[in-house]
């Protein structure tokens, strides 16, 4: 079989498979909505979810309420 012909068939599958990824991708993607947890079996939404795990870092953008350490122990 010349050489080519064999790249071409290669090239070609490659493309193909790229192309099938690229469409399952783009359904998972069309199938995820802003808010992916909307409501807990508790009844809250995320973001109240948040608000009550995390109050520290929903405070706003208040400069002063940023942590002092990023990483390392």
């Amino acid at each position: 079989m010349n050489k080519n012909i064999l790249f071409l068939a290669i090239l070609g599958l490659l493309l193909a498979v790229a192309v099938v990824q690229t469409i399952q991708i783009n359904n998972i993607r069309d199938g995820i909505s802003g808010d992916v947890v909307k409501e807990s079996s508790a009844g809250e939404t995320y973001d109240e979810m948040i608000a009550r795990m995390h109050p520290n870092q929903v405070s706003g953008n208040n400069v002063q309420n940023a942590p002092t350490m990023v990483g390392g122990c």
